[in-house]
């Protein structure tokens, strides 16, 4: 199964069930928000996405503990 054969799943099965997704992201740099919204209807459940990629971001904005990080 292609990587849109699995985002279009995910987009209609969230849609069928009113469901909705956001991201958060570091490494891919958007990608995984990126891959979504070339499917036709993300709009109906794609809220948005956060790329956060320093350290200072990730515990800032994205509330991830130091420890983690």
């Amino acid at each position: 199964m292609t990587t849109l054969k699995i985002n279009e799943a995910i987009v209609k099965h969230l849609n069928s069930l009113n469901l909705t997704i956001s991201t958060c992201e570091s490494m891919t740099g958007g990608m995984v928000a990126n891959s979504l919204v070339q499917v036709e209807n993300a709009s109906k459940c794609f809220i948005g996405g956060f790329v956060s990629y320093s350290a200072f971001s990730k515990a800032k904005f994205a509330k991830v503990k130091q420890e983690t990080i």
